[in-house]
């Protein structure tokens, strides 16, 4: 079903929206409507893209430098080991 087509200014749907919630509330469900359709990347910033990039990239580091993590994912193996046995574990 396209949601389009179920808030386009002809139907009942959306008349009733502009009748009692105003012309905002339809423009905000157009834009809502226009984001999902982009997957959330519509007109970012360049603050936007840097802020993405930190944030996805912060906490990989923090992962992937962070030495009880690596102590860790040792032990988790060891457990594998320890359930499956090492024939089926190496």
């Amino acid at each position: 079903m396209d949601a389009s087509r179920i808030f386009s200014p002809k139907t009942e749907l959306a008349k009733s929206i502009k009748k009692y919630w105003g012309a905002e509330s339809l423009d905000a469900i157009h834009d809502w409507i226009k984001d999902i359709a982009a997957n959330g990347r519509g007109n970012s910033a360049t603050a936007d893209d840097i802020a993405n990039f930190l944030r996805s990239n912060v906490s990989l580091a923090g992962i992937g430098l962070n030495f009880v993590t690596a102590i860790l994912q040792l032990i988790g193996a060891t457990q594998t080991i320890a359930v499956l046995g090492p024939k089926w574990s190496t």
